[in-house]
């Protein structure tokens, strides 16, 4: 059960995976809180998760395709950095009072 944690790489991976799957839910916590904050409205929570899933759901097989043309490691980079900076982005905004 636990001899692919044998190979450095898997640990890696695992590990900046779990990392990742980690700030997602923060993410979305946070951004559910200032949704809820600012309108104070369940129906906008409900909202903001509905477009997020919509989107997945549109990209999704566009997203699939490019996958499979496009070396991993760059782009296990490229989006981890994006998904790094959408929340830096909603901190910063929180924080100077922009929203």
């Amino acid at each position: 059960m636990y001899a692919p944690l044998q190979l450095p790489n898997f640990r890696m991976f695992i590990t900046g995976q779990t990392i990742s799957t980690i700030g997602t839910l923060v993410q979305m916590t946070a951004q559910s809180w200032v949704v809820y904050q600012l309108t104070l409205s369940p129906a906008a929570l409900g909202w903001v998760t509905m477009l997020g899933s919509l989107l997945m759901l549109l990209l999704g097989p566009f997203a699939g395709s490019i996958a499979d043309r496009v070396p991993r490691r760059t782009l296990l980079i490229g989006t981890q950095g994006v998904l790094g900076l959408l929340p830096a982005t909603l901190a910063i905004l929180v924080q100077t009072d922009v929203i």
